[in-house]
């Protein structure tokens, strides 16, 4: 089964967080793994940011960007997933680079897993619900 992870999952797999349950069993699972490419500069981000507030070393900054590449089974271009969105972005008043991850599911016909609590209470009621679903526990 296929499903779409975004970079609050896949940051879970290198740093844990306290609020969210081990997610990193997903890399031995026979799940396939799939995300746009924005999950590089996402996850990038959230590194250096966990590297300036002290909660994890350089290297393991650099480490677990290594790691980040090899976790997926394929990973999607943007580009195509534009259009489609912006207009998840646009009805669900939600930043757009969370909806490219929306955008991925929808066209493969599969789930998409957050641990974005914003943007799940969000996706209640909307046509856009059935899409995403919280940390696997």
């Amino acid at each position: 089964m296929k499903l779409v992870v975004d970079a609050s999952i896949a940051l879970s797999w290198f740093v844990r967080q306290d609020d969210l349950p081990d997610q990193a069993f997903l890399l031995e699972s026979e799940q396939i793994l799939i995300a746009p490419d924005l999950i590089f500069p996402e996850t990038t981000n959230a590194l250096w940011r966990l590297v300036t507030a002290a909660r994890i070393t350089p290297e393991q900054g650099w480490r677990a960007l290594r790691a980040l590449e090899g976790c997926f089974d394929m990973i999607a271009s943007s580009g195509p997933l534009a259009e489609t969105a912006y207009g998840m972005a646009s009805a669900l008043n939600h930043p757009a680079y969370d909806c490219y991850y929306l955008a991925l599911a929808e066209r493969e016909g599969v789930r998409m897993l957050t641990a974005d609590q914003k943007l799940l209470r969000k996706l209640n009621g909307t046509a856009c619900e059935a899409l995403a679903t919280g940390p696997i526990v």
